[in-house]
């Protein structure tokens, strides 16, 4: 069976209930530690209770006057600052009117549920993004705005002005502001074969097609629209818009329709860098926002149309992020505003630790997970295991500890926490015996080389624990600890104990007790706030009578 982790109070070690927390402090300089992500985001739709969808973004918009709504709203936040998130991103599309329409071809219209009128936004709606903003700005937290339209291909684009400075007007001063990112499409487009340039379908909603080259319609319209933002004062570094990475079909410049400029697919980060070359926004204002769902390098290429020789899942996302840094530079922020499991060839939980080893390597400034909860109740787009909230529970997908660890503020370094050079600078009691393994060797381990080739297995005779050297902290401060375990029985346990500055125990020790069993080394994060009196701390993992606990990644 899966693990079950259970928060247990272990009376010998003085354990309570532990909530996670956003780090925080009381001094000038900062504490003692990193982040991971600068920013750390969840994608939000977010959760009605006591029905069986969820607010769509249109219809929040028209809720969120409403009291009770707006406590909700904020309950939900409350529970994502708790992983340590501290963005949201919340996407709203061009909308014709309220619910029914028409919205199948040649008509394709939206409701409003989706987002705010077209080409005239209601006071009742920029109100309640205003108050959105508000709710999030009172909750520490930023959020990006997704401004999806879907009739890029208005010429001159007179509904398209009104709308963005309608709703840009209202939200450029709100501080909580971090990106305005422009999607969606053209109202009608040629998606069916032959592919002669005719009009037979719907434009999409989402991402902007930027993968159809500089001079398309569609990049004609995201350079237009960041243009336009900037002359109602909002700064470069705000604007943006989403590009779909790691396709590799858009590498090789596979051949493609009318609509793509000099007839093939462009790499999206090129045509996003031609936009803002034209705009002239200089290199260290630019932020390049990345949209990717790990997956097999050849996932979505037809060998008949081009040859791909097939790459695992960690290394193709490590080269697709290498060459996306390479083609945005240095300078300029790189951001993922949207990444999740949906297309992932491996478990979700995994998936997500591996990224975020990529993320740090490629120096990444922030990411945000898709998504929170999904409001729809259609089977077709409702995915149990890649949303982070289990919809009408309060219970979580196993990606929740990872993006707790990945969010979550963590001590500065953790001597020989992947246990590479064996148990050494590890202090161990009790009866039986510590010796390195090498997991490598192990197939189903050996992808997640991040991890490094060891782990450390405890085999007790009686009770056994390993004791890391005291580690600086600062005081009041929120950390998170975590380490990747594998044991068939429940009792051990993951702990920290702190330390004053003379290096004497103060306050109670803080722990994770496990019961049940893991399938592998699952993930298991200790979240907790040091005492006002704490100078160091001293993590200890230890294992019951009879129970062999390997240990690997502490972190």
């Amino acid at each position: 069976m899966r693990s079950a982790l259970s928060l247990l109070a272990l009376a010998a070690l003085g354990v309570g209930l532990l909530v996670p927390g956003a780090a925080h402090t009381a001094g000038a300089a900062g504490p003692m530690g990193h982040h991971t992500l600068q920013t750390r985001g969840i994608w939000v739709s977010f959760e009605k209770p006591g029905s069986p969808t969820g607010w769509s973004s249109g219809e929040l918009l028209e809720a969120i006057g409403n009291v009770a709504v707006r406590d909700e709203v904020v309950r939900q936040l409350k529970l994502m600052r708790g992983l340590g998130a501290n963005e949201i991103v919340f996407e709203m599309r061009s909308a014709d009117g309220p619910w029914p329409v028409s919205s199948g071809y040649p008509d394709c219209q939206r409701a409003t549920t989706l987002g705010p009128l077209w080409p005239d936004p209601t006071a009742v709606q920029l109100a309640g993004l205003r108050t959105l903003l508000d709710v999030v700005h009172a909750q520490r937290m930023r959020i990006s705005l997704i401004l999806n339209s879907t009739h890029m291909e208005e010429s001159p684009p007179i509904g398209n002005v009104r709308w963005l400075s309608a709703i840009l007007g209202a939200v450029k001063d709100k501080p909580a502001l971090d990106l305005v990112m422009f999607g969606g499409d053209r109202r009608h487009v040629d998606a069916v074969a032959p592919f002669d340039g005719a009009p037979d379908s719907c434009g999409g909603e989402s991402e902007a097609p930027l993968w159809l080259g500089p001079e398309s319609v569609e990049a004609k319209y995201v350079e237009w629209a960041i243009g336009h933002a900037r002359s109602l004062g909002i700064p470069p570094a705000k604007l943006t818009a989403e590009a779909i990475v790691g396709d590799y079909r858009q590498e090789v410049r596979q051949g493609a329709g009318p609509a793509a400029t000099d007839g093939h697919l462009w790499p999206t980060l090129e045509v996003l860098r031609t936009i803002f070359d034209r705009l002239g926004i200089p290199a260290a204002q630019r932020t390049y926002a990345l949209s990717y769902y790990p997956h097999l390098k050849c996932a979505f290429v037809d060998m008949s149309w081009v040859p791909c020789t097939e790459q695992e899942q960690h290394a193709w996302s490590d080269e697709t992020l290498r060459i996306s840094r390479e083609r945005v530079g240095s300078q300029a922020r790189l951001f993922v505003a949207e990444f999740g499991t949906q297309s992932s060839s491996w478990p979700g939980e995994e998936t997500v630790e591996g990224l975020a080893a990529l993320l740090r390597k490629h120096r990444v400034e922030g990411a945000v997970y898709w998504q929170w909860v999904n409001p729809s109740n259609d089977p077709r787009y409702v995915h149990p295991g890649t949303d982070l909230k289990i919809r009408g529970r309060q219970a979580y997908s196993p990606q929740q500890r990872e993006l707790a660890d990945l969010f979550g503020f963590h001590l500065r370094s953790i001597p020989n926490g992947s246990f590479e050079a064996g148990p050494t600078r590890w202090r161990f009691a009790g009866k039986g015996r510590v010796a390195a393994i090498d997991v490598s060797k192990d197939p189903s381990l050996a992808k997640l080389s991040w991890r490094g080739r060891y782990a450390l297995r405890l085999q007790p005779r009686g009770t056994l624990s390993i004791t890391s050297a005291p580690i600086r902290v600062s005081p009041r401060t929120t950390y998170t600890t975590t380490a990747n375990l594998r044991f068939r029985r429940g009792g051990s346990h993951l702990a920290v104990e702190f330390l004053t500055c003379k290096r004497k125990p103060t306050g109670p020790i803080r722990a994770l007790a496990f019961v049940g069993s893991t399938a592998g080394f699952d993930t298991f994060p200790l979240t907790y706030t040091t005492p006002k009196a704490a100078c160091y701390v001293q993590i200890e993992i230890g294992s019951p009578r009879s129970t062999i606990l390997d240990v690997d990644h502490v972190r």
